[in-house]
């Protein structure tokens, strides 16, 4: 029989292992970053306490607002929020979401298969799309969703480990691949076009594919890059005492430095992931902006409306 706690992790394992395998056919604290007008010191302070939504039925549950950019302005309180998946989420939860927040809309990055496990609530006044991430035609993510998952996560998440499923480089072939930049040029139309209320974007876990849409987007509005990383790091707050666990299990079976890594980022976000990401970027493209330029295809104009509708 699976315990709750297991259960959470096999679901997380499914997460990662899907996203992996569709892409693979071709912490908190406050810091300082420098502001654009005088060169005056700024400071964000990204913490579970400062970014949570205070859901309790939805994993990884937060927001992006209050952040303050590098040239002085702050990303509006309560509008663009991050989840895991909300087939979860309590009657409770969905009160906060339409009476605190006023959400009016939902981006649900998952696959057609992980929706129809899990479906979010229907919540009146409140539409919800769909940007498949997943290539669901590729031979790799049939694989993968055929894969059947055991009641052992820890020993799941080895092998998957094992078998090269988690690599360090798993971010950076997303954002360079033709279909992953398609996906996330679709979520930015859908941030472009949204009128009013809060927005909030989810995957199943809320940390890969919504990870890498929030990087991508703090990057579009120009939060500097140490509140980025410590803003897809928070996941590992959100999810430490699963973290804790699998990392202890796995210590238990193996003294492999790089399998207990991987284990790491099956259940947490792996920060040197996603840094090898921006290098990855930054080699191939130069920068960021120019990235969000030629690759996902923002347009000045399109940057300049982003930063309008979601800062202040």
């Amino acid at each position: 029989m699976v315990m709750e706690k297991d259960r959470k992790v096999i679901l997380l394992g499914l997460c990662v292992t899907a996203l992996v395998c569709i892409f693979a056919m071709a912490g908190c604290g406050v810091n300082t970053s420098e502001k654009g007008a005088g060169n005056a010191q700024i400071k964000n302070t990204v913490t579970q306490e400062s970014q949570t939504i205070g859901l309790t039925g939805v994993d990884n549950a937060r927001q992006l607002g209050e952040y303050v950019t590098t040239d002085g302005k702050k990303i509006k309180d309560g509008i663009l929020l991050r989840t895991g998946k909300l087939s979860g989420a309590t009657n409770e939860d969905i009160t906060t979401l339409t009476g605190k927040y006023h959400l009016t809309e939902i981006i649900d990055l998952r696959s057609t298969a992980e929706i129809e496990a899990a479906l979010d609530p229907v919540i009146d006044g409140v539409t919800e799309e769909n940007v498949r991430i997943a290539d669901e035609t590729s031979p790799a993510y049939l694989t993968a969703m055929s894969v059947v998952r055991t009641d052992d996560p820890v020993g799941d998440a080895i092998t998957e480990v094992e078998n090269g499923t988690i690599s360090d480089t798993l971010y950076s072939y997303i954002v360079t691949s033709t279909y992953g930049q398609q996906a996330y040029h679709e979520f930015f139309e859908k941030l472009l076009a949204h009128e009013n209320g809060a927005i909030l974007f989810h995957c199943s876990a809320g940390k890969d594919r919504t990870g890498l849409a929030a990087v991508l987007l703090l990057s579009a509005l120009g939060v500097d890059r140490e509140t980025i990383m410590e803003d897809f790091a928070l996941t590992n707050d959100f999810y430490a005492d699963n973290i804790d666990y699998m990392v202890s299990e796995t210590k238990k079976r193996t003294d492999d430095a790089k399998i207990i890594e991987g284990v790491y980022a099956v259940v947490g976000a792996n920060s040197s992931y996603m840094e090898k990401m921006f290098d990855a970027i930054n080699e191939k493209y130069g920068s960021m902006d120019n990235f969000l330029k030629e690759a996902i295809g923002l347009t000045d104009k399109d940057v300049t409306k982003l930063r309008d509708m979601y800062l202040e």
